[in-house]
């Protein structure tokens, strides 16, 4: 039974992601393209339909109640993701043909073995297919007043984003989270110019809209996002994938000669290697993290752009490092956080945390800045980031961390004490902060702590 590769893979992934939280979405499209062979075409499709669902779930779910009433609350798992999966295609992607829609839903129901529902698919899927319903549909949805249907997201969520925009933005924030992201590269090789680079890739890849990033001096921003192992530059590590804003991070620390600065949270390793970059030669960078297996992530991205000056050790050999070589300048804590500044580029956020995740996250972060207390001399300084725009990841935690260790204090950031234009980016409060739906980029959040003489 011929089924397209693409809608096999996005029905795998997207059945594993319902049945397990902490499904690792990238790792397992990874997984299925290179176990089913995907070329790029499919790739890409596949990869549409999986964020596609994910991004429109609720709406998709909403949609779906009206043709099939009590059924689909009996059906299986697999068949709900069946008519999710096609459903997303039907309304959204307007070069797919619905012939082809519709025989894989009921291909894939039928490899499930149960001929009833293959049949249940089959009679759903075409009468939403037909053009009246299908108009009636898109009508439907223009005029559906619930923000947490319309944009699928969470209650909770959209209570976040209140505390953060006015409420003229909230619809354009929406849209943004679920809206498909550039891909954002930072170029690392010293031989070749950011504009040569433009140039290189252009010539390669034609079809492709590739600029500048307007803020972030090193980045390349690609438009439509494609895989990056089909660039050639990034091949032969002259760029590596990583968005505008946590470019940005790095240009907030300001590393001096001789200093010694520890990435306490380091994988992937995108911001320690960007400092590498941006440091001078004598600075003493360090990279560290949880588990090994997140330090062998940042050992192939320092593998990968051929960088020899960054050490990465252990949580243990950090601290006796300390007791040979002295305390860190500068401690860089990119805490483990709910993401929620990422929701264009992972959507499946949005359906694997709670409000009570986030206080459990925040006690966590909070651990992780009292834990590196002993590693930093006197007079030194954390920069304290996330990406994520929630309050109770960020200055909550940050007041909290100053309420209850003494010698500390926050040191603001100020617009102009930067080589690279931020001013859109520092609150009144001295933080730094991106909006995403503002300046088409990820949320990331940064505060500076120093640890007074």
């Amino acid at each position: 039974m011929k089924i397209s590769p693409s809608r096999k893979s996005a029905f795998e992934i997207l059945s594993k992601f319902f049945k397990y939280k902490n499904f690792k979405i990238d790792e397992e499209i990874d997984n299925v393209s290179s176990r089913l062979n995907l070329n790029s075409k499919d790739r890409s499709l596949s990869m549409q339909i999986v964020y596609g669902v994910l991004r429109n779930k609720t709406l998709l779910q909403k949609i779906l109640n009206k043709f099939t009433i009590t059924n689909l609350k009996n059906s299986s798992l697999e068949i709900r993701v069946i008519l999710l999966m096609s459903l997303f295609q039907l309304l959204f992607l307007d070069r797919v043909p619905v012939y082809a829609i519709v025989n894989d839903g009921v291909n894939l129901a039928k490899v499930m073995g149960n001929k009833k529902e293959a049949s249940f698919v089959n009679a759903v899927l075409r009468r939403i297919s037909q053009i009246g319903n299908m108009e009636k549909i898109n009508r439907d949805i223009r005029e559906i007043d619930n923000l947490s249907v319309r944009f699928s997201h969470p209650q909770w969520i959209i209570n976040e984003l209140k505390q953060r925009v006015n409420e003229n933005e909230i619809k354009e924030a929406l849209q943004f989270n679920n809206s498909i992201p550039p891909l954002d590269i930072r170029i690392t090789a010293k031989e070749i110019s950011r504009d040569d680079l433009i140039e290189e890739i252009k010539k390669e890849i034609p079809k492709l809209d590739i600029e500048r990033t307007p803020f972030s001096p090193d980045g390349i921003r690609i438009t439509p996002p494609i895989f990056p192992l089909e660039i050639k530059a990034f091949r032969d590590g002259k760029c590596v994938v990583q968005d505008e804003s946590a470019q940005l991070i790095s240009y907030l620390i300001k590393l001096g000669a001789g200093e010694m600065f520890l990435d306490f949270c380091s994988a992937p390793g995108g911001k320690i290697t960007h400092l590498s970059q941006l440091s001078p030669p004598d600075t003493k960078l360090f990279a560290t993290d949880q588990s090994e297996e997140r330090l062998e992530l940042v050992k192939k991205t320092i593998a990968h752009q051929n960088i020899n000056n960054i050490s990465v050790v252990s949580k243990k050999e950090i601290f006796e490092i300390v007791r040979q070589i002295g305390f860190f300048d500068k401690i860089l804590v990119d805490a483990p956080c709910s993401g929620l500044g990422t929701l264009r580029r992972h959507p499946e956020i949005k359906w694997r945390y709670s409000p009570e995740d986030l206080n459990s996250l925040a006690r966590k972060q909070i651990s992780i800045l009292r834990e590196i207390i002993p590693l930093l001399k006197k007079g030194g300084t954390i920069f304290y980031s996330t990406c994520s725009i929630a309050r109770s990841e960020n200055e909550d935690v940050v007041q909290e961390f100053l309420k209850t260790e003494k010698g500390f204090s926050l040191s603001k950031f100020e617009i102009d004490e930067f080589k690279i234009d931020l001013k859109n980016f520092i609150t009144e409060k001295g933080y730094f902060l991106t909006m995403p739906h503002r300046f088409n980029l990820d949320g990331f959040f940064c505060a500076r702590i120093e640890y007074n003489k």
